[in-house]
């Protein structure tokens, strides 16, 4: 583990701290860890350009192994069976069925599996071609950004986060804006990996686990606490699953 020079020292994108160190160097860009809240972050940060770019290719859903997935439609079968666990998890602490909106919602699966539930369902994802399938799927518009989410700020009873809040390269000012669409006494559901799972540890050089582009931010074993405080969030439940952590953070709006 190196140190970083004082002329490239990045800001910590979660707590703002100025003492990262070098986890590797993928070339283009390093894998720093910062040393207060322990988040491992891309230096530099893809820009939105980049990122829209990046997703637009539908080669990240189909045919990226390493970096995205090789056949995510083909994941249907274990996606959905996922979707109801994580439905029966939210279900626990809400009073039923409300209005949900899944930021990222790729596909669609999650959504379909919820109105199953007899949820009202709203989606953005920011892949134009998987938007579209989305929106196929689910026979509803699905916005690209939330500057086209036509919903009012105060509907939804649950926002989700799937697996996608590592790819912000701001993950704090995309949960803020997001709060403003929560009920007051809504819940903000999300998992992400971390860099405390066992492949992680097994293989800290390769694969997702230690956040290849376009990857912003892997988040440490145990929750940043900086960032809940923050947006003024309360962490009510924490659990590192086998796919990453899950977190479920109520409102206090």
């Amino acid at each position: 583990m190196s140190e970083l020079t004082p002329a490239i020292q990045p800001r910590c994108p979660i707590c703002g701290a100025l003492d990262a160190q070098q986890v590797l160097d993928r070339g283009p860009y390093r894998v720093v860890r910062c040393q207060r809240c322990q988040l491992q972050y891309a230096h530099p940060m893809p820009t939105p350009t980049d990122l829209m770019a990046y997703y637009q290719d539908l080669t990240y859903f189909e045919g990226s192994a390493t970096e995205g997935y090789a056949d995510y439609a083909g994941m249907e079968q274990v996606l959905r069976p996922l979707a109801e666990r994580r439905l029966r998890q939210i279900e626990t602490r809400t009073d039923g069925p409300g209005r949900v909106l899944d930021f990222g919602c790729a596909g669609g699966f999650f959504l379909d599996q919820a109105r199953r539930h007899g949820w009202q369902i709203a989606g953005v994802e920011l892949s134009q071609p998987m938007a579209e399938r989305a929106a196929a799927l689910l026979q509803i518009p699905i916005a690209t950004n939330l500057a086209r989410l036509t919903d009012p700020h105060g509907t939804f009873d649950v926002i989700t986060l799937w697996e996608v809040i590592e790819h912000l390269p701001d993950p704090l000012a995309v949960l803020a804006q997001l709060r403003f669409w929560l009920k007051p006494g809504g819940w903000l559901a999300l998992s992400t990996p971390n860099t405390g799972h066992w492949q992680a540890l097994a293989a800290p050089d390769r694969g997702r686990a230690i956040a290849p582009q376009p990857t912003s931010c892997i988040w440490p074993s145990q929750p940043c606490v900086a960032c809940w405080h923050k947006l003024d969030l309360p962490l009510c439940k924490y659990g590192v699953a086998a796919h990453g952590p899950t977190c479920l953070v109520g409102s206090t709006a």
